[in-house]
């Protein structure tokens, strides 16, 4: 199953979207990367704390080249 999410920043309202093939994965990945992580996205987890933002699938389909 292919993924686009969508991760808010509750307090800001900046958001960042990305596409995946394993959504459960890939959002551990951002809560491993946000220690040390140099991008922006990141870096407002630790500025904000993770607690401040908001993970949602926002589309999902089999098909790989639909979801892109």
């Amino acid at each position: 199953m292919y993924s686009i999410y969508k991760i808010t920043n509750t307090v800001n309202s900046k958001c960042y979207i990305g596409f995946t093939g394993n959504i459960k994965r890939r959002w551990k990945q951002h809560k491993v990367n946000r220690k040390n992580g140099k991008k922006p996205l990141y870096q407002a987890f630790r500025k904000y704390g993770i607690k401040n933002f908001t993970f949602e699938v926002i589309y999902e389909s089999e098909n790989r080249d639909e979801t892109l």
